[in-house]
């Protein structure tokens, strides 16, 4: 799934008191060298380096210490605590000219366990890297793009070059990656921490007696970095397929309700949202041997065990099909989304009870929270809009559609160019002007010469009344297995954008939604 809110997106706290900016006090001392390509930002100076072919500036991490740091290191005393504005350092100049190492990863549970291979990870991680067009002094202010990678909340970096979709969006904004703690460095619910600390070699057994748990508390601080990772990954393996241990929940006070009931109520921050979802989001997460309706019944038990026998029944109801044992020679293909099959039942990735598992795990996960997205921004007393898409191309796999604005020029071994290139600038032109929409040349494909009207040059904002989305799709002439997966490939494809109206889509995922999200106090948010 992908939310794009200048990629950023906060929820608006209801009754807490957050620290100020902490970088104000440095703001007065910034400054930047065009001759030099050198930026002080008042407790640090760093050098970049110029792209001549893009032209464009770029600053990044560094793989030692030296790095474009936002925050002081978490390492030692300062793991789990609040982050710290960097300390003073202006004497040094630091050059940012290649990634920062990666922030500890936490992997998933797995059928084929391995420890966690975290080479080239550091808890010193709290870095960022700035891509500028090389002639920003000579424009008005520009707007800026925050990525903030994804990875469930415990993988990933900031490791993403966004020169591409700079470049094809004529320079018009800087865009800026980060990294940020995840998994056992900043999301700890209580249930884990015990089992978490055992695994990282500390004595449990008076947690209960005074001073037990600081005592815990002490032995994590001074365990080393590959320690920790190990112990977070032997207890994320203790849990099902694809699950974490280590994941945020509504505490009250940082989330302080469920995200859908906070959603449905329109508290956000921020202006205007693009909110996209692509057609297979959870094939890489559920088990493969679920056959049987007994076997999908067993995996919702497992998945959501606040759920009751009722709830279970019900869920199945909103996702009906025949109850066959699934063919694993049944043929697979993409759905088209608005005719029979449906996805509830078919897909390039499964069929019957396999897909429909894939359907439900989607849905609750990425789907229906993209929807609850769009509506939260549409319609909004202070004038918010949103817009929404769904990436169709095949395999259209949770993640899939970051090859559409990554990379360029483009091979072609996915997708076409004049895919990437209409979907680079429909971010370019959210960012810049609020609108995702594109020209009829852009969206047809430039290749084709083809101007006649595409919904996406006229693209309606969403809204609970006309809840509709584009669907991005494209002919595929062939298809290639890569990695056990089908990609559209070759020459010859084309563009196939639709507008659709997003509750009726794949047989009333509108309605599904509905049902989640009156269910949200028993499913994980």
């Amino acid at each position: 799934m992908l939310a794009l809110l200048a990629y950023t997106t906060l929820f608006v706290p209801e009754a807490t008191a957050f620290p100020g900016p902490p970088y104000a006090h440095f703001a007065s001392k910034a400054r930047f060298d065009e001759s030099s390509r050198t930026v002080d930002l008042g407790y640090g100076r760093y050098q970049g380096w110029y792209n001549e072919s893009a032209g464009l500036n770029i600053f990044q991490g560094q793989v030692t210490s030296l790095l474009i740091r936002y925050a002081q290191s978490t390492t030692g005393n300062l793991r789990w605590q609040a982050p710290r504005a960097p300390d003073n350092d202006e004497d040094a100049l630091i050059q940012a000219d290649t990634w920062p190492a990666q922030c500890p990863q936490s992997p998933g549970a797995s059928s084929s366990y391995t420890p966690a291979d975290n080479s080239g990870s550091s808890e010193d991680c709290l870095f960022l890297n700035v891509f500028a067009p090389a002639t920003v002094d000579t424009k008005p202010i520009l707007p800026v793009l925050v990525y903030i990678h994804g990875g469930a909340y415990a993988q990933g970096s900031g490791k993403l070059d966004l020169t591409p979709l700079i470049t094809n969006n004529n320079d018009s904004f800087v865009a800026v990656t980060l990294q940020y703690r995840y998994g056992y460095k900043d999301w700890q619910p209580s249930q884990a921490y015990y089992a978490f600390a055992t695994a990282a070699g500390c004595d449990t057994k008076n947690a209960y007696l005074r001073n037990g748990s600081k005592a815990i508390f002490d032995c994590l601080v001074e365990a080393d970095s590959a320690t920790l990772m190990n112990a977070s990954a032997d207890v994320s393996q203790s849990g099902s397929p694809s699950t974490w241990a280590f994941l945020p929940v509504t505490d009250g006070k940082i989330i302080q309700n469920l995200p859908s009931q906070q959603l449905a109520r329109g508290n956000v921050n921020g202006l205007n949202m693009l909110s996209g979802h692509n057609a297979l989001e959870a094939a890489q997460f559920v088990p493969w041997n679920i056959t049987t309706i007994g076997d999908l019944v067993e995996y919702l038990q497992v998945t959501f065990p606040m759920l009751s026998n009722n709830d279970i029944a019900k869920i199945l109801l909103y996702y009906p099909t025949n109850n066959e044992t699934v063919n694993r020679d049944d043929p697979q293909w993409a759905t088209t989304g608005d005719s029979d099959p449906t996805n509830l039942n078919q897909s390039t990735a499964a069929t019957g009870q396999m897909q429909r598992a894939i359907a439900i795990y989607g849905e609750t996960t990425f789907i229906c929270p993209s929807y609850w997205l769009a509506e939260a921004y549409s319609d909004n007393v202070n004038g918010e809009k949103s817009w929404k898409y769904q990436f169709s191309i095949p395999n259209a796999y949770h993640g899939a559609d970051g090859a559409g604005f990554t990379s360029w020029p483009y091979s072609g071994e996915y997708y076409s160019p004049d895919y990437v290139l209409a979907f680079m600038q429909m971010l370019g032109n959210f960012i810049v002007n609020d609108n995702p929409s594109i020209s009829n040349a852009l969206a047809n494909g430039l290749s084709t010469g083809n101007t006649s009207f595409n919904p996406v040059s006229e693209w309606p904002a969403y809204s609970i009344y006309d809840p509709y989305l584009i669907d991005f799709n494209a002919t595929c002439p062939s298809t290639k297995i890569i990695n056990g997966l089908p990609y559209c490939t070759g020459p010859g494809q084309m563009n196939t954008f639709r507008l659709k109206n997003a509750y009726t889509w794949e047989a009333g995922r509108g309605f599904r939604c509905d049902l989640w999200k009156s269910l949200g106090e028993l499913v994980p948010e």
